[in-house]
């Protein structure tokens, strides 16, 4: 009731709100960030039950999706970095069903984002469903959005290679070495110092794909060939390595 009837009357520019929420979200980035709170949690759960564990957990999530919340309210400059760090943590964390609720909270802000903050989430989303293996309907917007950024190297990149391996994730190889070798031709251009990342990106596709060939055109054993999952654990690390070279 207060907020239908009464702020928009004492608050008309909002400023009171993001005020409000600036002092909140450096409440809860405290709380959430306490290294004395983190010690006390770690010893609670070596006496505690895995009962009280999870529960410590939900705690924290819920303290890191208000500072979020917070933090984008009270300016989306700002509030988008703590956005990304939060997922970012998340999905080092593995833990995938948080991280897709972080990004349901920016999406509430979303009319807010500018182009580049709108083009920085949409790939947190893409890469959220290669996590998820949603990537059906990814991969035909994926391809769309390349289309979009043809003159725009930089995105294209990042593109190509989100798009890479959700082809791969679909279990087209060799569309998928197509697009992270697209993406290692301009990574060449625009930033060479990310090269290694993005060879190695395009590299663990490969055995697979002779894999693959040898089996379907050969029949013959491929024992003594290394197997993808020797070259990439598929874990949030190779997938950051492999993104933290945009610029």
């Amino acid at each position: 009731m207060v907020n239908e009837l009464v702020w928009p009357f004492i608050d008309k520019t909002n400023e009171r709100k993001r005020r409000d929420s600036r002092r909140a979200a450096a409440i809860f980035e405290k709380r959430v960030n306490n290294p004395a709170r983190n010690q006390h949690y770690k010893e609670d759960v070596v006496r505690n039950t895995q009962y009280s564990e999870e529960w410590r957990r939900i705690e924290q999530e819920v303290l890191i999706e208000q500072w979020v919340e917070h933090a984008l309210y009270a300016d989306i400059a700002s509030g988008f970095d703590v956005l990304t760090k939060a997922w970012d943590q998340a999905i080092k964390g593995k833990d995938y069903i948080f991280a897709e609720r972080i990004l349901e909270i920016a999406n509430n802000f979303s009319g807010q984002f500018t182009d580049d903050q709108r083009f920085e989430y949409y790939l947190l989303d893409a890469r959220q469903k290669n996590y998820t293996g949603n990537v059906e309907d990814l991969i035909k917007n994926l391809r769309k959005l390349a289309k979009l950024h043809a003159k725009e190297p930089s995105n294209l990149s990042a593109i190509y290679n989100v798009l890479g391996i959700a082809e791969r994730k679909s279990g087209d190889l060799k569309v998928a070495v197509h697009y992270l070798s697209k993406n290692l031709e301009i990574a060449k251009d625009i930033n060479p110092s990310s090269v290694p990342y993005v060879a190695n990106q395009l590299g663990c596709q490969v055995p697979e794909l002779l894999h693959t060939k040898i089996r379907v055109n050969t029949g013959e054993s491929v024992s003594d060939l290394p197997r993808q999952t020797d070259w990439e654990s598929d874990s949030p690390d190779s997938h950051e390595a492999a993104l933290d070279y945009k610029s």
